[in-house]
C-alpha cells in the first residue's frame, strides 16, 4: 500500500476546503485573509496523537487555541472518508474523543482537529473577538485558509486497522 504523509493529507483537506468555498471562483491564487494592522496575532501551536486498542480509537492532544473553542474532532481514513466525529470545546488547553473503529473498516487513519469561524458551529463571542472575523488573527504552521476563512487544523501520525 502507498503511504500518504501527513502533508498530503493536509493537502488533500486544503483542496477539499478551497474547492467547498471557492466554486465559480476566478483566481490565480488564493491570498490569506489579513487583519486588521492593529490587531493581536495568535500564533497557535499544538499536538494530537491517535492510539487504537481493540476496536476503539482515542484522538487526544494538547493546544494552545482558546478556551471554549469549539472544534471539531475527526477519526478520518487515508483516502479522506470521515469515519467519524463530533464536536467539543477546548477545556484547559486539551481535548480528546474516543471512537468506535466501524467492525468492517481496514486500513490506515489518522485522528484530525478543526477550528474554524463558522464550520463548527457557533464559536463564543469572546473568540471571535480575539480571533476576529473568519480567524483573521490566527498563524502559525497549523493554521490553513481557503476564499472565506482561515483554519487551525491538527493531523495525527497514521495508524494502520487491521
Amino acid at each position: 500500500m502507498k503511504t500518504i504523509s501527513r502533508k498530503a493529507i493536509v493537502l488533500i483537506f486544503i483542496m477539499l476546503a478551497v474547492f467547498l468555498s471557492g466554486c465559480g471562483q476566478q483566481s490565480d491564487s488564493i491570498k490569506k485573509p489579513q487583519p486588521a494592522s492593529d490587531a493581536v496575532i495568535y500564533d497557535l501551536k499544538g499536538d494530537i496523537s491517535l492510539k487504537v486498542s481493540g476496536d476503539k480509537a482515542v484522538v487526544s492532544g494538547t493546544t494552545d487555541l482558546m478556551d471554549g473553542c469549539v472544534v471539531k474532532i475527526s477519526l478520518v481514513s487515508a483516502s479522506g472518508e470521515e469515519l467519524a466525529s463530533e464536536k467539543k470545546k477546548i477545556e484547559s488547553g486539551e481535548f480528546s474523543s474516543e471512537f468506535v473503529i466501524p467492525d468492517d473498516y481496514k486500513g490506515r487513519v489518522f485522528g484530525f482537529l478543526s477550528c474554524t469561524y463558522s464550520g463548527n458551529g457557533s464559536q463564543p463571542k469572546e473568540v471571535k473577538e480575539a480571533y476576529g472575523k473568519k480567524f483573521v488573527n490566527l498563524d502559525g504552521e497549523n493554521v490553513i485558509w481557503n476564499a472565506s476563512e482561515c483554519m487551525y487544523v491538527l493531523q495525527s501520525n497514521p495508524v494502520e486497522i487491521g
